[in-house]
């Protein structure tokens, strides 16, 4: 996998800016703002994560939160997927 400076700032560029922060705390806003700012740093620590092949902890977590379908008349809530955002 080659994780390339350019790939990350068009990453971040394309965060949607309407969603929550994830565990972080970082809104996506934030992050698509100061893209061009952040994306060498950040892919010196991908690329770092990668060479060394260890992925930090706060890295596999995520707000999970279930979405529920609407009632129908016979059935009660189902739920229908989690999300992580």
């Amino acid at each position: 996998m080659v994780v390339t400076e350019e790939l990350v700032e068009k990453s971040l560029s394309k965060l949607k800016s309407d969603k929550s922060p994830g565990p972080d705390g970082l809104h996506p806003m934030l992050l698509r703002e100061t893209a061009d700012h952040i994306a060498y740093p950040l892919t010196k620590i991908f690329q770092a994560s990668i060479r060394e092949g260890i992925v930090p902890d706060d890295w596999k977590k995520a707000n999970i939160v279930p979405i529920y379908k609407k009632r129908t008349q016979n059935r009660s809530r189902k739920l229908q997927t989690d999300i992580s955002h």
